[in-house]
């Protein structure tokens, strides 16, 4: 497995929870490192899903690969701060910057902040795909999670 050309190579998101980011991050930067196998231990996940989050993680900036290891980086520090300090201008301005899909949907949701209600997920994919942005039902549904 080489972590770094498989997270360039998926164009959807893999499904992760802000809770499941910040449990990984803040392991990452007590241990160093993570593997697919110590992170699965420590939160008591399949060995796929464990896989799923680092990789995902890699693709935000917060973890750097080098071989089977992933390790922790300056991001990893950031985001587990703003985690930790209840910092949320801090944990949306990192993704705008860091992840493509959350700035994605803020780029659609922007354009609609006047409006008198909210966009339900079809309006948002409707309007993505006008835009030729790169957001699915399960990246809407996941990433409008986050911002509750």
């Amino acid at each position: 497995m080489v972590p770094g050309k498989l997270v360039k190579a998926r164009r959807t998101i893999r499904p992760i929870t802000l809770r499941r980011m910040y449990e990984a991050c803040a392991l990452a930067l007590r241990e160093g490192w993570l593997t697919v196998g110590k992170l699965s231990s420590a939160i008591g996940v399949g060995v796929r899903r464990a896989k799923e989050i680092l990789l995902e993680l890699t693709r935000m900036g917060l973890l750097t690969p080098k071989g089977e290891k992933f390790y922790a980086n300056a991001n990893t520090e950031e985001m587990v701060r703003f985690f930790d300090q209840g910092d949320r201008k801090g944990i949306h301005a990192y993704l705008l910057e860091h992840y493509p899909f959350y700035r994605d949907l803020v780029c659609v949701l922007g354009r609609h902040v006047d409006d008198d209600r909210g966009l339900t997920t079809h309006e948002i994919l409707v309007e993505a795909e006008e835009l030729d942005l790169n957001l699915n039902r399960t990246a809407v549904e996941v990433l409008v999670d986050w911002c509750e």
